[in-house]
């Protein structure tokens, strides 16, 4: 199956085997994806945690899966609080997907009470509300941020597996509507060098400069304040976010950097023949 999905286009983040096999993530070759290192787990945890971006769009996705064979243990619980408080200093959005084989359905089950504290202290909501396993318990998950605006999960009935395919739709733009704070800065677009000369030239600094060390640096930073001032005065602006289109994937960066630094070389040599 892994060969088959390479053979498709698909590229492949895979962990170490394991006596399970191991997690794997698949995605698209426009997607730019890097591991994400994490410590090893004490219990029998498996995580795999992948930055992926592309087309404006970043995530933090993790893959996590606990085999249903054992228990759950106090390890398990502190592993699983470790990784979201590390992905906790991300600031794009975060996708917690896999099988933690939890009977989740079970709302006064104490693992999944215990479940739903950790989710809870860190901001997180499961999406998957129906069962995922022929034994008709919920045990794989979906989980994001709660302010993640849209997510929208398929569940299908179990039929090759015993667990049940689940697809979603989850929209993963951050929100560039939204203004940043306020920034003061100099109109220096503005500034007239010649102006600015002149009054400099009829200024006290110039003019009639004090005697005194003290008094001359005084003098010094008043003058050159209040020119700045009035050649090139504070404005406050709130910066906007810029999207990129959604055609615009990790494909069309590169080319698009390969490009500028071919005119780069062209402006510095004037020829037809610059090389990148």
């Amino acid at each position: 199956m892994i060969n088959r999905k390479s053979h498709l286009g698909f590229r492949l983040t895979p962990t170490n085997l394991t006596n399970h096999g191991g997690l794997c993530l698949f995605y698209a070759p426009s997607i730019g994806a890097r591991e994400v290192p994490l410590p090893s787990c004490k219990s029998d945890l498996e995580v795999l945690a992948v930055y992926v971006r592309g087309a404006g769009r970043n995530a933090l996705v993790i893959v996590a899966y606990r085999p249903g064979a054992t228990t759950p243990t106090a390890e398990f619980f502190d592993d699983l609080a470790d990784v979201l408080e590390r992905a906790a200093t991300y600031a794009c959005p975060l996708m917690l997907l896999g099988d933690v084989n939890l009977h989740l359905d079970i709302a006064d089950d104490p693992h999944t009470v215990k479940w739903q504290s950790i989710l809870d202290s860190h901001g997180l909501a499961q999406h998957v509300t129906l069962p995922t396993h022929r034994g008709g318990h919920t045990l794989d998950v979906v989980v994001t941020r709660s302010d993640c605006p849209s997510v929208d999960v398929r569940v299908e009935s179990p039929t090759i597996s015993d667990h049940s395919f689940i697809t979603i739709s989850v929209d993963l733009r951050l929100d560039h509507r939204r203004s940043g704070s306020t920034i003061r800065r100099r109109t220096w677009r503005r500034f007239d060098i010649d102006k600015f000369s002149n009054d400099l030239c009829q200024s006290e600094l110039l003019c009639d400069p004090p005697t005194d060390a003290a008094g001359l640096v005084s003098c010094y930073n008043k003058t050159f304040l209040t020119l700045l001032d009035k050649h090139a005065p504070f404005v406050d602006i709130k910066p906007q976010a810029h999207t990129n289109a959604p055609w615009y994937d990790r494909q069309c960066h590169q080319a698009k950097a390969a490009t500028r630094r071919l005119e780069r070389l062209y402006r510095r040599d004037k020829t037809d023949c610059s090389q990148p």
